[in-house]
């Protein structure tokens, strides 16, 4: 019996963050703007663990007071993008 009650409970913590990102989803989507982005440039790493080398793409955007945005994504690709 506790096995169960365990897994209702590890479930209803599972549903409530499934309806925080789905709600966090919608109000970007209602509230965002689109964006074209142009890839920038490729900054190249090595990782740690020594295993792969990644290289992670530098974005730029223009916003709609003519600001130039860069920023580098958090996800490494291999090959260059």
């Amino acid at each position: 019996m506790p096995a169960e009650i365990v897994v209702f409970v590890i479930s209803i913590i599972n549903i409530a963050i499934g309806i925080q990102f789905w709600q966090k989803g919608n109000h970007l989507l209602k509230n965002g703007k689109k964006a074209t982005a142009v890839v920038f440039k490729n900054n190249f790493r090595t990782e740690t663990s020594g295993d792969k080398d990644l290289y992670y793409p530098v974005v730029r955007f223009l916003t709609d007071k003519q600001e130039w945005i860069t920023q580098e994504l958090n996800t490494g690709y291999s090959p260059a993008k």
